[in-house]
């Protein structure tokens, strides 16, 4: 979720910049995340600030399903867990012979 801050900020609904709740502006950095789940309830909060006390509970899980729906596999691309997820899936289902083995030159 935080791979793509534009999509996480639109989700959240705020107003907010990447640099103003100190998301990565850059995909590759997200690994460099030590607590990544903290760091997105962080953000929550921070957007969620100006809200009624009654309506700043922070819970994340509403962001699953929308940022699983939306999320564009081309920002996910740079991140190198996923990238190295995409190719082992692909390897795997080249050994199943699920799908043909495609020699690149």
């Amino acid at each position: 979720m935080l791979a793509d801050y534009e999509l996480l900020l639109a989700e959240i609904g705020t107003g907010l910049r990447a640099n103003e709740p100190n998301l990565p502006m850059k995909v590759g950095q997200v690994e460099t995340i030590a607590k990544p789940k903290r760091r997105l309830e962080e953000v929550v909060r921070r957007a969620y600030a100006t809200r009624t006390r009654r309506r700043r509970e922070i819970n994340i899980d509403f962001l699953y399903q929308p940022m699983g729906e939306n999320i564009r596999l081309e920002r996910l691309d740079g991140v190198p867990a996923y990238r190295q997820f995409v190719d082992d899936l692909i390897a795997s289902l080249q050994t199943l012979n699920i799908i043909p083995i495609i020699y690149e030159l």
